[in-house]
């Protein structure tokens, strides 16, 4: 929420996810989000954040629900001195895409492996 409030929406499958995304009030989110700014009082920008422990997906409005900024992360995995299975987090920012953009970004989050993530979102620009 634009006052740094944080609302639990529940638990969805990839289809429920894009309705509660599309159900938000996004524009008066971002109204009010202006009108707390110009009173200088803390806020933020309406995001929404999709997550599959450890990791997450959020999505940030700042104008209208049509173009977007994601910033999600995905598992990095290595190995330490090229023996030791190492798990690290890579991070990914995607600035002013779209809606269908942003659809095929949490469709791949959400049925994608996570041995697959990593490889899926370095190959996608707008980084």
């Amino acid at each position: 929420m634009a006052d740094i409030e944080v609302r639990v929406l529940g638990e969805y499958e990839i289809d429920g996810a894009l309705a509660a995304f599309d159900a938000f009030p996004w524009q008066e989110e971002v109204q009010r989000s202006k009108r707390l700014e110009a009173e200088g009082k803390d806020c933020v920008s309406p995001d929404m954040t999709f997550t599959i422990s450890p990791y997450h997906f959020a999505v940030t409005v700042h104008e209208s629900p049509t173009m977007l900024d994601v910033e999600l992360c995905v598992p990095k995995k290595a190995k330490l001195l090229g023996l030791i299975p190492t798990t690290s987090t890579k991070f990914f920012v995607f600035k002013g895409i779209s809606r269908d953009d942003f659809q095929k970004l949490l469709r791949s989050f959400f049925s994608l492996p996570a041995s697959e993530q990593l490889a899926f979102y370095t190959g996608i620009k707008n980084v």
